[in-house]
């Protein structure tokens, strides 16, 4: 067998152009009709593309072939024309552009540089191409790829081998080991595919950084940055040159460590090699092999083909061994040809270019054969049986296999070592601190009993009033003076409902309902009081009065005097209740009450913090006002009962009762200071003492002022005998009646 190198090395040689035209036939008769292929491929030694120039021994080798089994139908023969790229964007427009004004190309096929190959694809899809009829179909044969772009919808090309830098292949991977976020670094010509790839993967695709490889190691690096500050951690470099320098500057940026996956093609693995110690330093060029994952490469997997008989003349081993620096997309360059042999048909000239392109590519997708790259055959744009093979550089010397697998399967093979010993997360596990804010509320089932008990007593009161309204002349009921009574009655409700106001959070925690209850709280809580105990200091006081003037010839004292006094009381207190909303209005704040920690997992730590509102006043003066005027009444009247304490007047004023009510009210409110100043309690944990606590001491005086007495008279509805007997200050003493007016 010719050996293809020497053939090729002869022909550059002869001519240094970048177009070259060869005519192959299947016979020596000239007279029979060409199809012009255009073979594009990189000859350009000093970018980093190995050896792109093997696509042409390649062709070479597959028209010897053809020649050999007949292949080519009679009267056709392939014109073979040669257009090097440079792997360079704009050249490969412009000689592109040039074959079709001057070889009248009729199908083109790809080379190892992807560069050239999809400029041209989307430069022959143009519309100017298209209305001028220069649209050519386009048979893609690099490894490297051609990205999906507007050409999808052209219907102008088809891929044999499949696209290495596809990120579909990334996913295919990224589910083995749990990524599913991605980042690409790529230089200037890769643009295209890119964008293609941000449109079809804006999910998964987190982060892409354009580089200049012309600047330096750290400039680079400083770019490098971004994915560091995007967390990614699984990284894809698609470049054409400068592959060494990019290594060395990311190692610099930090991201050639344990935590971080690098994605290269397995044939720049030399290249970085090679040009590492250009760049770094040897103890750094030490820490990036000691350090970092190595690198990962998708691949086309030689052992897919190995040993498979073709339909083509040759295996995919005779291959190699015609052309020892051939490449393995090369063997889809060669089954290219036998493609375009086997629809040559669709080239004949009663054709137009349209219809030529549109019977070619119908009957691409009908082609079935086993070439040297496998089982050729399509059934739309991008199809491919080939498998690919995952390949891990470790410590940037040894070449592992990995795993074979293709869009369907994956296949284990070897275990990656990874340097932490773990396979590294796609983003950086922090550990997660949570803040949950909780607005603590008063026990809702002690407000619920509370309030409950709080509505039912007010209901007696109401009934207590109608039956001292009905029963006003009835003398049981006359001579307890029901006027006072009813201050009494009315005292007691206010208390009840400041119950009420204080269970607001159980409810809701609407900061403004829960103002207007501090408001109402602090009006209902001391009126409350002031009228309640009010009333009963007035009652004491006329008993106080009546029975230790014992000089006195005739003592009277009016309800009318009464009411002044306790008038008075409530005037007082309304007073400084003014003076309080005006100057010292009524505030809340939210206080920490308590916090816990629970420890979800090993990366989330959860921290609930416990807020209570509480009613504020900004100075204490009026504070320590309301407190002095209530401690001055409660002694006064502590000790109007205390001197009173052995008067029992039967059915009049019970001023033994009265006194009771009267220490109940005293004591009380001692034990309600402690609650709310000695203990250190906040404001929902002493409302389960101080709930019930109000409403005992607002029911006590109805329970043992009224509702014996007014029950009574309420069920007998008879007139009850009045007896007075003043035990204490003489014990046959008897008092008719005492007229209350």
């Amino acid at each position: 067998m010719k050996n293809y190198s020497v053939l090729f090395l002869l022909s550059a040689l002869k001519s240094r152009s970048e177009i070259q035209s060869v005519t192959e036939t299947a016979d020596n008769d000239s007279e029979k009709q060409l199809v012009r292929v255009g073979l594009l491929y990189s000859g350009n030694e000093s970018l980093s593309w190995p050896a792109g120039w093997t696509a042409v021994p390649t062709a070479y080798l597959a028209l010897e072939q053809m020649e050999q089994l007949n292949a080519l139908p009679e009267g056709l023969g392939i014109e073979l024309v040669f257009i090097d790229t440079k792997c360079d964007q704009l050249v490969a427009r412009r000689v592109v552009l040039e074959s079709l004004k001057k070889a009248d190309i009729d199908v083109y096929i790809g080379p190892p540089c992807s560069v050239g190959a999809y400029e041209v694809i989307d430069f022959i899809s143009h519309s100017f191409f298209e209305d001028s009829g220069y649209q050519k179909p386009f048979l893609v044969a690099t490894a490297a790829g051609y990205a999906e772009s507007k050409a999808d919808t052209t219907d102008l090309y088809r891929r044999l081998v499949p696209n290495i830098n596809q990120f579909e292949h990334l996913d295919v991977i990224g589910q083995q080991f749990g990524w599913n976020r991605y980042g690409i670094v790529y230089d200037t010509g890769m643009e295209p595919m890119l964008e293609t790839i941000r449109a079809s993967y804006n999910r998964s695709l987190i982060h892409t950084q354009l580089i200049d490889v012309s600047m330096s190691v750290d400039n680079i690096a400083e770019q490098l940055e971004s994915f560091k500050i995007k967390d990614v951690k699984i990284v894809r470099a698609v470049m054409i040159a400068g592959h060494g320098k990019v290594i060395c500057a990311a190692y610099r940026a930090g991201l050639m460590t344990s935590d971080y996956v690098w994605f290269s093609n397995q044939w720049t693995w030399e290249l970085i090699l090679d040009s590492l110690p250009d760049y770094c330093t040897t103890s750094e060029i030490s820490r990036i092999k000691s350090e970092s994952n190595g690198l990962l490469s998708i691949t086309l997997d030689p052992s897919s083909i190995k040993g498979v008989d073709s339909d083509v003349g040759i295996t995919s081993e005779q291959v190699f061994e015609a052309i020892p620096e051939a490449k393995y997309w090369d063997l889809y360059v060669y089954d290219c040809f036998w493609i375009i042999a086997k629809c040559i048909d669709s080239f004949i000239s009663e054709k137009t270019t349209q219809q030529k392109l549109e019977s070619f590519m119908t009957n691409v997708d009908r082609v079935s054969f086993y070439g040297v790259s496998g089982l050729v055959r399509f059934d739309g744009l991008f199809s491919s049986t080939s498998q690919l093979q995952l390949q891990h550089l470790v410590d940037f010397s040894e070449t592992v296999k990995i795993s074979q697998f293709s869009s369907e399967s994956y296949v284990s093979i070897e275990t990656i070592y990874w340097k932490s010993g773990a396979v590294p997360t796609d983003f950086t596990q922090k550990t997660v601190i949570r803040v949950i804010e909780k607005t603590v509320t008063v026990n809702k089932v002690v407000a619920l009993v509370c309030c409950t008990c709080a509505g039912l007593c007010i209901l007696l009161c109401i009934c207590i009033a109608v039956i001292n309204f009905i029963y006003k002349n009835e003398p049981i009921i006359k001579i307890t003076s029901p006027i006072i009574n009813n201050f009494i009655l009315m005292g007691s409700v206010l208390l009840f409902l400041c119950v009420v106001a204080m269970s607001s959070t159980a409810a809701t925690i609407d900061t403004d309902i829960f103002l207007a209850s501090c408001n109402f709280y602090l009006i209902s809580i001391n009126l409350g009081f002031t009228t309640t105990f009010g009333a009963l200091f007035a009652k004491t006081w006329r008993v106080y009065k009546a029975f230790t003037q014992f000089h006195a010839q005739k003592l009277i004292i009016s309800d009318l005097q009464l009411v002044v006094t306790i008038l008075i009381l409530i005037g007082l207190d309304a007073i400084i209740l003014t003076l309080a909303m005006i100057f010292d209005p009524m505030g809340y704040e939210l206080i920490r009450t308590h916090r816990n920690t629970e420890l979800l997992n090993e990366l989330t730590v959860q921290h609930y913090h416990y807020n209570a509102l509480k009613c504020t006043m900004n100075s204490s003066v009026f504070f320590y006002i309301f407190g002095g005027t209530k401690a001055l009444i409660l002694l006064f009247g502590g000790f109007l009962a205390f001197e009173t304490r052995n008067v029992n007047i039967e059915a009049l004023n019970d001023s033994k009762s009265i006194a009771i009510c009267m220490y109940n009210f005293f004591i009380s409110t001692c034990v309600g200071v402690v609650f709310n100043f000695v203990l250190d309690w906040d404001q929902n944990e002493t409302y389960i003492l101080l709930g019930p606590l109000i409403l005992i001491v607002a029911l006590f005086p109805i329970l043992v002022l009224f509702t014996p007495r007014h029950l009574k008279l309420a069920l007998q509805r008879q007139p009850i005998q009045v007896n007075v007997r003043n035990s204490a200050i003489g014990a046959n003493a008897k008092v008719g009646q005492h007229q209350a007016n």
